[in-house]
């Protein structure tokens, strides 16, 4: 299959590109989601709003996982009958090359998921997704042998990563398909990236989910566990400002530097002395004290001041988010 893709883009763009939902879709499929990811993989591959209707539910996602908004402006553009409803794309304009593709995959796999005996989605999908009422969440958990006194958090990792517990399962997230795994409260990850979420009750998985996204999405080669714990305010402030600040000054000023400039900056604004800050990215510390110097004029602000270093941290996250 990859074969015919490298041809066919040298051959075909919009058939290339045909070949691609298909493969996306079959990896959904393949992974067991549901309908609920289903459709948050049809909004997140097409970068606009996603439904799907039957007599059982109505479902609208956005592109980046969320509920839609009930009152947007939005129309159906692209719209294909399922057995026991519709699901559709929602634009506000003209419809794009790709949007009848991905809505003939996503009718395909909604069709097939609802002739599963299992309604459909897996217990750990239910239970972590807020779109689902108090009450699906509760059966959910308590199928997954969890009571309301357990104490557990949200592990996700790359779809790759097997894991032996039976409280896991692949949902789409806002950054794609990731492995979900309901843990207790002291288990760690073994495998690596990983976004470890808070640790709650299991009518709270929701929110644990949502930050061990987030924590999952800001891992990289030097930081391949985030724990949203150990990120505290920092974690609701970057979900509060992601959509709304991402081109914040602070947060482009941050994305004009180099790698090892932000290394430097992440230093500095943790507390660490200019010498310590040099020897953790290897350079000499007089040049770091004249970075340091620079920076400060460039930023608009004192990195290793308790303001600044605030500053600085909570840009560094939102424009981590980016890269």
């Amino acid at each position: 299959m990859q074969e015919l893709v490298g041809k066919l883009i040298d051959l075909d763009s919009a058939a290339s590109e045909s070949v691609r939902v298909i493969e996306y879709f079959d990896a959904l499929m393949q992974h067991g989601v549901g309908v609920h990811g289903l459709v948050r993989a049809a909004a997140a591959l097409a970068g606009t709003v996603a439904g799907a209707q039957s007599a059982r539910y109505r479902l609208r996602f956005e592109a980046s996982g969320a509920v839609a908004d009930k009152q947007s402006e939005l129309v159906p553009v692209v719209e294909k009958a399922t057995d026991s409803g519709s699901v559709w794309l929602e634009r506000d304009g003209a419809a794009h090359s790709i949007d009848s593709m991905v809505i003939e995959r996503l009718a395909l796999a909604v069709g097939l998921v609802e002739r599963r005996a299992d309604g459909g989605q897996s217990a750990v999908e239910i239970a972590v997704d807020n779109a689902h009422s108090a009450a699906e969440r509760k059966s959910a958990v308590s199928r997954l042998g969890l009571t309301e006194s357990s104490r557990v958090k949200v592990l996700i990792q790359n779809v790759s990563k097997e894991r032996t517990s039976g409280r896991n399962g692949i949902v789409i997230a806002g950054c794609g398909p990731v492995r979900v795994s309901i843990v207790s409260a002291v288990e760690e990850p073994t495998e690596f990236p990983a976004g470890v979420g808070t640790v709650v009750a299991p009518s709270e998985l929701p929110s644990s989910f949502d930050l061990a996204v987030l924590a999952y999405r800001l891992t990289d080669v030097e930081n391949p566990r985030i724990d949203a714990t150990e990120l505290g305010l920092l974690g609701l402030a970057v979900q509060a400002l992601e959509h709304s600040h991402a081109e914040h000054p602070d947060v482009l000023a941050v994305l004009k530097l180099d790698a090892r400039t932000r290394r430097v900056l992440r230093a500095l604004s943790n507390g660490a002395s200019m010498r310590a800050a040099a020897t953790e990215v290897g350079l000499h510390h007089s040049t770091v004290q004249a970075q340091h110097a620079a920076l400060t004029q460039q930023l608009g602000y004192d990195p290793r001041s308790g303001a600044g270093s605030s500053r600085f941290l909570l840009a560094d996250l939102l424009a981590r988010l980016q890269s």
